[in-house]
């Protein structure tokens, strides 16, 4: 969805420092919607020569990017920033840059970057940006499947008196993922009921994400019709927010496997790889592709698994995606890939411990739902890494 919103002008006189640091606060809300203007303050800070506006639109046009998960473009803008910020001494600035570029990082699956950036981020930001500093780095905790570490820094952050609504949100939907996959669905439920209310004042963006997440953890509750009609509402949410509907299709798949519903899963998965390959999402393409072969085989349409499997890249050491069939000579990677799978073949090994929705990701997440809204899942990896709330 192409959602524009009202753009932002800004003449010589008006303080475009200011513009783009509002800029950036209105992208982490509603992407689709202040996208040009974000793009237009970047063109403005450009003419005028004015750097520190030139870092915080950069910043504010990446994050854009990264909502809707083409994380290469996001890095590259930020690489700009970064190496403005550098040149003119900016240290806040630099350390506003490395936040947020630990996302795509993540994203990306470039976790040791990631943690660099976190770490020289901690030397420059203010105070008051210390809850989302805590938040990315229990995000990494989280990739890493340390889940229970990362569930006490999500509370860290939740206890911040001056944490901010959205980075407030954020942890929540993150924590509610650890809490579910610890096997705790109803303890997650209880904080996402929170983020909910908190959510629908702040945007688009993070009431989709939240829906989705309780759509998750409802069904690992055991509420499987109310989980069902969750995702639905998820993916009207999604759409009408301009977000990609890549991940959401992921989940929703999950549960259908689990209720054994294949050729519904299927038909889902298939929208789930379909969207993720046409926002370059790798990645996570390449995990949709598998579920794809995965429920391909448990149908018996062997043929089709063998077809999906092979057009899944697998990750290079650098974070990048090759095609499986480049992989070796050893076996034939559709079977190495589906070995993957375990029995019973509707049974997934990463239906519980996924990444937590980076919502934010992206979407964290990620975007696992390590929202950061978007958030970074581990590859490859059976029991999955969770997504969440960047």
């Amino acid at each position: 969805m192409a959602a524009s919103g009202p753009t932002m002008t800004a003449d010589p006189g008006t303080d475009l420092v200011a513009e783009a640091d509002a800029a950036y606060s209105r992208v982490v809300l509603d992407p689709a919607r202040y996208t040009a203007a974000a793009g237009e303050i970047v063109e403005l800070a450009r003419r005028t020569g004015n750097d520190e506006a030139l870092i915080a639109g950069l910043r504010a046009l990446a994050w854009t990017r990264h909502a809707i998960l083409d994380n290469e473009t996001a890095k590259s803008l930020l690489d700009q920033a970064a190496r403005l910020a550098t040149r003119n001494g900016l240290h806040r600035r630099l350390g506003e840059v490395l936040l947020t570029r630990s996302v795509a990082l993540q994203e990306l699956g470039r976790y040791p970057a990631a943690t660099r950036d976190l770490r020289r981020a901690a030397n420059l930001v203010s105070s008051h940006q210390r809850p989302e500093l805590l938040m990315q780095l229990a995000i990494l905790d989280h990739n890493a499947g340390r889940v229970l570490a990362a569930a006490r820094q999500y509370r860290l952050v939740l206890a911040e008196p001056a944490c901010p609504p959205v980075i407030w949100v954020k942890a929540a939907n993150n924590l509610s993922y650890a809490q579910t996959q610890l096997g705790r669905p109803q303890a997650a439920l209880a904080y996402l009921d929170r983020a909910a209310s908190l959510a629908s004042e702040l945007g688009p963006m993070l009431s989709a994400v939240i829906e989705n997440s309780r759509a998750w953890s409802s069904f690992h509750a055991g509420r499987f019709t109310e989980s069902l009609r969750g995702f639905e509402e998820a993916g009207r949410l999604y759409t009408a927010a301009g977000l990609p509907l890549g991940e959401h299709y992921l989940d929703y798949t999950d549960a259908l496997a689990e209720l054994r519903l294949l050729d519904e899963a299927a038909a889902v998965a298939r929208l789930a790889a379909a969207d993720l390959e046409r926002h370059g999402a790798r990645l996570m393409a390449a995990e949709a592709r598998l579920r794809c072969a995965r429920l391909a085989l448990a149908l018996g349409d062997t043929g089709s698994a063998r077809a999906d499997a092979r057009s899944a890249p697998c990750v290079t050491s650098g974070g990048s995606a090759a095609p499986l069939g480049r992989r070796g000579p050893s076996s034939p990677p559709w079977r190495r890939a589906l070995s993957w799978t375990v029995s019973p073949p509707w049974r997934y090994a990463d239906s519980v411990t996924r990444r937590p929705h980076c919502i934010v990701s992206a979407y964290g997440p990620t975007r696992w739902r390590l929202i950061w809204l978007p958030g970074g899942r581990r590859w490859p990896r059976t029991s999955g890494g969770g997504r969440g709330a960047t």
